[in-house]
């Protein structure tokens, strides 16, 4: 199943990433989509590129 990921662009997100047998939540703004990875910024000063294949859910972060 494929995520949407353009109706969350410049919204604060919490993405769940799965890391091997984990699973672990990150909060950033979803600044863009490219072909294989999004770009997230967190804390508000990091950018960084996260693999789509490693994003289980994207939801709303109410605490931004």
């Amino acid at each position: 199943m494929a995520l949407e990921y353009k109706a969350w662009l410049g919204r604060p997100v919490i993405l769940k990433i799965a890391l091997d047998d984990l699973e672990v939540p990150l909060r950033g703004k979803f600044l863009r989509e490219n072909g294989e990875t999004i770009r997230i910024r967190i804390d508000g000063s990091w950018d960084i590129e996260i693999y789509k294949t490693m994003i289980l859910a994207v939801g709303e972060d109410d605490m931004a």
